[in-house]
């Protein structure tokens, strides 16, 4: 199940922090990450949906090997934030992104690092909390996890909007591809309090060669008292 307000509440069961308050770090995260930013919704059910495209889908996403896009980021607050982002199916993520953002987020197995290079902060979340999720994990089977709560195919575009299956509410994702020939170019993330973070791939390379220690990290030294 993704992160909600129970978990958020309970985040210390299954993250683990450096160097800061985890209520306060989560809290900027939200603001600025839509890899982060996802919010209490109401349970829905699934929608009818043509389970060949959905099936098609799955097929092109489980597909991907590498990808290196630069991306644009939409705040909620009407920010703007820009970067690069390198994936390696399955497992390795690393969104990098420009200054003034001091900020690094990384996928390695089964945990979504988040690192504050200025505040020299480093957080580790269990990546299946997040969107993340959709890009690394093994094998994307929408039903067997998850609730389709939007499909729409038109204008060239497909979009896709699915929500975990549980017990409890939680956040949704939709994400958003071209048609012909599918391609995935954007996801659109919702937080707690009503507020969109979307995220667009620009000029995206799939099957890019990649230097395998990009996905490498060294946590930032920390002050420690004398």
């Amino acid at each position: 199940m993704w992160a909600n307000e129970k978990f958020l509440s309970a985040i210390t069961a299954t993250q683990r922090t450096k160097g800061f308050s985890v209520v306060n770090r989560l809290g900027v995260c939200a603001l600025l990450f839509g890899l982060l930013v996802i919010g209490v919704s109401a349970r829905a059910n699934s929608i009818p949906v043509d389970l060949d495209q959905i099936a098609r889908i799955e097929a092109y996403l489980n597909g991907i090997t590498t990808l290196r896009s630069r991306f644009l980021q939409k705040n909620p607050d009407g920010s703007i934030s820009e970067g690069v982002l390198y994936l390696h199916r399955p497992g390795k993520l690393r969104f990098e992104y420009d200054p003034p953002d001091p900020y690094l987020i990384m996928v390695k197995d089964d945990w979504l690092i988040f690192i504050d290079k200025e505040l020299a902060q480093t957080t580790y979340i269990k990546v299946e909390k997040t969107p993340a999720f959709f890009l690394t994990q093994q094998n994307v089977s929408f039903a067997k996890n998850f609730d389709i709560t939007r499909f729409e195919r038109r204008n060239g575009a497909v979009r896709l909007g699915v929500q975990a299956r549980g017990d409890e509410p939680s956040g949704n994702v939709t994400l958003i591809f071209s048609d012909k020939p599918l391609s995935l170019r954007k996801w659109r993330a919702f937080s707690v309090d009503g507020g969109e973070t979307d995220t667009t791939l620009i000029n995206p390379s799939f099957g890019a060669a990649l230097k395998g220690d990009i996905f490498e990290f060294e946590e930032p030294p920390t002050d420690t008292p004398n």
